[in-house]
């Protein structure tokens, strides 16, 4: 049995299959440049005409990717991430935000009940056998 992509990050649903990021690379780039679209990309990344073939046809390695974002700033790609999974970077940023202050009431939850639990042994130190008494 091999390990497949799939097996090891879980399946993407349907309509976020593996090559739509690199799909919607592509029609942004060709947005940007209606007009000799892999001339103008391969100029951009200084990469060689073919490469950019590759990525207006939606194959995207760890290279193009860095070197998109490079060119056409990481916004970019925050765009494309956006589009692809329907969300904002606003949104993440939102989610991250509500999840700290939630960690935040857990901490402070926490918190209290260590003290309670420490003022709920203080009185107990004082009653151990030895403790505070005095021999004559």
């Amino acid at each position: 049995m091999s390990l497949t992509t799939e097996d090891f990050m879980g399946a993407l649903p349907h309509e976020l299959e593996a090559s739509c990021f690199g799909r919607q690379v592509a029609a942004r780039l060709v947005a940007l440049h209606p007009v000799h679209t892999a001339k103008w990309v391969a100029r951009a990344l200084n990469c060689a005409p073919k490469t950019a073939e590759n990525i207006l046809a939606g194959h995207l390695s760890a290279r193009s990717i860095t070197r998109l974002t490079m060119a056409y700033g990481l916004g970019f790609l925050i765009d494309v991430g956006a589009a692809v999974t329907g969300t904002s970077l606003r949104d993440h940023i939102t989610q991250q935000a509500d999840e700290a202050r939630r960690e935040q009431v857990r901490a402070k939850d926490r918190e209290r009940e260590f003290m309670e639990l420490e003022q709920g042994l203080s009185p107990r130190r004082a009653e151990r056998p030895g403790h505070g008494r005095r021999h004559p």
